[in-house]
């Protein structure tokens, strides 16, 4: 999804089963708190993402933490 906002948007709209890599179980979550894509996290998570899903990193916080995005952890911390 690549930081694509409107792409995630259409893909929630017509799929609302949003998949999980099957090997290491990251979420579009995970993706993009590791990315810094602020506006995406808040979409997902007012989407149904659960906050507290977890991959072989931790939650999404934890990879927003680990790669430095200060903003997207401060809005993970919030939910």
């Amino acid at each position: 999804m690549y930081g694509r906002f409107s792409t995630v948007q259409l893909i929630l709209l017509y799929d609302r089963t949003v998949f999980f890599d099957a090997i290491h179980k990251h979420s579009p979550l995970h993706f993009a708190a590791r990315n810094g894509h602020e506006k995406i996290v808040e979409l997902l998570l007012s989407n149904g993402m659960p906050v507290n899903a977890t991959c072989d990193m931790g939650t999404a916080l934890h990879c927003a933490a680990l790669y430095g995005k200060f903003g997207v952890s401060k809005l993970l911390l919030q939910k």
